[in-house]
């Protein structure tokens, strides 16, 4: 608050040797005192917001440049009193609001800079008709990312060096699940084939050479293979058979069928536990996970989820923290389960729909794509797993890679001005200022 020296208003006053205003004279130095008071409001600094006197504020004290008082009228003196009250508190109402308005910019500008966020990095067109993609893989050592073109039955392989196609491969009707294994240097696709094929059970498993791309074999993969996972130790391949209800096992040596274990339901996503050295897999329509012995094909557990996961079809693991990833579909949910107890340590909100999900092991960070276009972000903290971020990415946007070693996610978006498109993405995780939390939407409930 400004001195009470500063509460005040100069004028311009009579020199000395002037004959003294009378009543005549008081229109034209109220009009003078007037310009003045107005003339230093405007020429002064809005952080000092002060108007310069030695007259008190509101009592109406006119003075010469001696000091000598100058009289007025009872009510020019109440009317120039008001008049430099105004300019005054115009004044500090034109600066406090100019203060608040770079305060609230500041704010702004400093939040939006620190808050998480997902850009693209680049948009490349890809081959074929604008229809649906489903899994991709990611070869690390030869920086190639494999691409279930499903609705064009082919395959896209991507160099992710030169952010480029390399080969369009046809003959893979209905493609969904990918897997590389490059130990072997095999790809292995999921042909569920026609609608015919799907009734009679005739879905293959085609086997690719990673390096030349040539198809090196065609196993039999029961009705509608999806999700596989491989198993070093035994040289075998276990594939979600999602409407036989059943995991089917495929010797990769020999490139055959070498058995097949009934689920007791519809099949979602199979993973390996290389920690445990089991098999696991979704029994999405019963809400059970189950656990095979792979040595023996048998499940020698059953891990009931709770009532608040409704078609458990998504999985994953983070073998470090001990943690399974489960992406309930049918109300969009994500449920972090601890594989030291088999106990739920969180249940988290996803975008509707939620398919496929990817894991940076080296950023710690957790990606959920959905159906509805939608990818939800979390931070995978030793056991601690919070949402960073979830926002609209494209339309059916349900499938996503990340590369380790960059940190770039990969996402096939099937329409985009009529083209199909891969678009290459970067998390920026949030900074000190908004911490772990960001600002998504949606609810969190932890369970621990």
């Amino acid at each position: 608050m400004p001195r009470k020296s500063e509460r005040s208003c100069e004028v311009v006053a009579f020199s000395r040797g002037q004959r003294s205003p009378g009543l005549s004279m008081a229109p034209k130095l109220y009009r003078q005192r007037q310009e003045s008071a107005i003339c230093r409001a405007k020429s002064e600094s809005y952080s000092e917001c002060r108007l310069d006197s030695g007259a008190p504020l509101m009592t109406g004290r006119l003075t010469t440049h001696r000091g000598e008082p100058v009289v007025l009228p009872r009510h020019l003196r109440t009317l120039a009193a008001l008049v430099a009250s105004a300019v005054r508190f115009r004044c500090c109402m034109i600066r406090a609001a100019a203060v608040t308005l770079l305060a609230l910019l500041s704010t702004v500008v400093a939040v939006a800079a620190s808050a998480p966020s997902l850009a693209t990095r680049a948009t490349i067109r890809l081959p074929g008709s604008p229809s649906r993609f489903d899994y991709l893989s990611l070869d690390g050592a030869l920086h190639r990312l494999f691409i279930s073109h499903m609705g064009d039955g082919r395959v896209v392989v991507f160099d992710t060096v030169h952010n480029r196609v390399l080969a369009d491969l046809p003959g893979f009707e209905g493609d969904t699940g990918i897997t590389v294994v490059p130990s072997i240097n095999r790809v292995y696709v999921s042909v569920t084939g026609s609608l015919l094929n799907r009734a009679f059970g005739s879905g293959k498993v085609a086997v690719l050479d990673a390096a030349t791309l040539r198809v090196i074999a065609r196993i039999p993969g029961g009705r509608f293979p999806d999700g596989s996972a491989y198993v070093p130790q035994l040289h075998r391949l276990f594939v979600s058979d999602e409407f036989g209800g059943q995991d089917l096992v495929i010797d990769t040596v020999a490139d055959q069928p070498a058995g097949r274990i009934p689920l007791g339901g519809s099949a979602g996503m199979t993973v390996f536990d290389p920690t445990s050295g089991k098999v696991m897999v979704n029994v999405q329509s019963r809400r059970v996970l189950a656990v095979i012995q792979p040595t023996t094909d048998a499940i020698v557990r059953r891990v009931a989820l709770p009532a608040a996961c409704v078609h458990n079809h998504g999985l994953l693991l983070d073998d470090a923290a001990r943690l399974a990833f489960i992406a309930c579909d049918g109300n969009a949910r994500l449920v972090v389960l601890d594989l030291l107890d088999w106990r739920v340590t969180g249940i988290h909100t996803l975008g509707k729909d939620p398919d496929v999900l990817a894991f940076d092991p080296t950023r710690k960070l957790l990606y959920v794509a959905s159906e509805s276009g939608v990818i939800s972000v979390f931070s995978v903290s030793g056991r601690d797993v919070r949402k960073l971020w979830q926002g609209y990415v494209g339309d059916d946007a349900h499938s996503v890679a990340v590369d380790p070693r960059t940190g770039l996610l990969y996402v096939p978006i099937r329409d985009v001005d009529g083209h199909p498109v891969l678009r290459i993405m970067a998390f920026a995780p949030p900074s000190p200022m908004t911490g772990h939390d960001g600002d998504p939407p949606g609810r969190t409930k932890n369970l621990r």
